[in-house]
């Protein structure tokens, strides 16, 4: 019997707005047998709490501490290399799993560091967000 199983999210466990047929069922029953499991998606325009709160109104028996996302990963790495400061390149709606660190972004220009004294650059989905302006904060925070 396997140690553990990693299960991707979307299009795996669920899709569009729903469980996929029998995904919530195995994942009880691997709960059940004392098999255990994390979850694992590469989102970063949504905290993991959200991500969570999804999975269990689909019936998914999850724990917050089972589900890791990019995000998490990005922060994780900042935080072994010694990071405080970051740029994050994120949704706001995200920000929540960046806690512990000083966010700088160009609004904290004259209210603290600029974005170009960020310790790192966290890069994820802007959608529409993305500006030339963005972009610049984001290289002079890098060649610094």
């Amino acid at each position: 019997m396997p140690l553990a199983y990693l299960f991707d999210l979307d299009g795996t466990l669920y899709q569009n707005d729903a469980a996929l047929p029998g995904a919530v069922d195995l994942i009880r029953k691997l709960n059940t047998q004392g098999v255990p499991c994390r979850f694992l998606t590469n989102t970063t325009s949504r905290p993991r709490s959200v991500i969570v709160a999804r999975l269990k109104s689909y019936g998914f028996p999850v724990v917050e501490h089972e589900v890791f996302t990019a995000l998490l990963a990005g922060a994780e790495l900042a935080r072994s290399l010694g990071c405080r400061t970051l740029l994050p390149l994120v949704k706001s709606e995200a920000l929540e799993d960046l806690a512990g660190f000083e966010l700088v972004d160009g609004t904290s220009v004259g209210q603290g560091r600029p974005p170009d004294h960020a310790d790192a650059v966290l890069v994820g989905d802007l959608s529409d967000g993305w500006s030339f302006d963005l972009l610049q904060q984001a290289f002079t925070a890098l060649l610094n």
